[in-house]
């Protein structure tokens, strides 16, 4: 809703044009075979993608609505980041992990300071367009997380089947002793999902209930002020008679 509310009623056929390009770039990401970089063996080529993947999760940090770790994970990026920030608390493996983070935070450097000027240039000349490659660039992140995270699979799964195929040809690992943790799963990722959707919803009243109590406030300054202001210039002509008449 904060996303789709500055450019409601106001767009055209062509920033729907910017929303299905986004969404479309994005999934055209997950398609993309991009190397996996194995820690301890980097090689020129490596240290620039991490550097160009720091610096477009950059991006994604200063647009409204989409996630710098979630440029991460469309990438192939995702586990290596993690997987290198933990070992930033081994002594065995922080040399190799620290050259994995080194060139993603110069990427993310670079990034803040030339794409936040870039970024808020967009959003001030062109605010309908940007806004909707926006939610093209926040649907397309949903489907990756839905398409490429195998959430299909994790559902099926916890039910008791461990792939679409054995769902449809097998109904015996149902009742297999993983069935409980699998359920557990789900309810879990069920309290997150709906307390994170109760929580964005409540910012938002919160946020439109503040911007009604402003406009309010507002508005009853400028008629006190009106008011005031005919006051006196109801006094000044009265007293301008008065003067006159004496």
């Amino acid at each position: 809703p904060t996303i789709t509310k500055p450019i409601k009623n106001q767009t055209k056929p062509i920033h729907y044009l910017f929303m299905v390009s986004a969404f479309a770039l994005v999934i055209g990401l997950l398609y993309i075979p991009f190397p996996e970089v194995v820690s301890g063996s980097l090689q020129f080529y490596d240290y620039l993608l991490l550097v160009v993947c720091g610096f477009l999760a950059s991006i994604a940090l200063v647009v409204p609505g989409i996630s710098g770790m979630m440029m991460f994970y469309i990438f192939g990026y995702y586990e290596t980041i993690m997987g290198a920030i933990s070992g930033l608390i081994k002594l065995s493996s922080f040399g190799s992990s620290f050259l994995i983070l080194l060139p993603v935070g110069i990427g993310v450097i670079i990034g803040i300071f030339s794409a936040a000027k870039a970024i808020a240039f967009l959003l001030k000349k062109f605010p309908i367009a940007t806004y909707s490659a926006i939610i093209g660039f926040v649907i397309g992140s949903i489907f990756a997380i839905i398409y490429e995270g195998g959430l299909v699979d994790e559902i099926i799964s916890c039910i008791g089947f461990s792939s679409l195929g054995e769902y449809f040809t097998s109904a015996s690992s149902y009742l297999n002793g993983r069935i409980f943790y699998k359920w557990a799963e789900l309810l879990i990722a069920l309290i997150f999902l709906l307390t994170g959707l109760f929580g964005s919803m409540l910012l938002v009243q919160l946020s439109n209930n503040k911007e009604k109590e402003e406009a309010e406030t507002k508005r009853l300054v400028d008629e006190k002020r009106e008011k005031m202001k005919q006051e006196l210039l109801e006094e000044i002509n009265n007293n301008s008679s008065g003067g006159s008449n004496d």
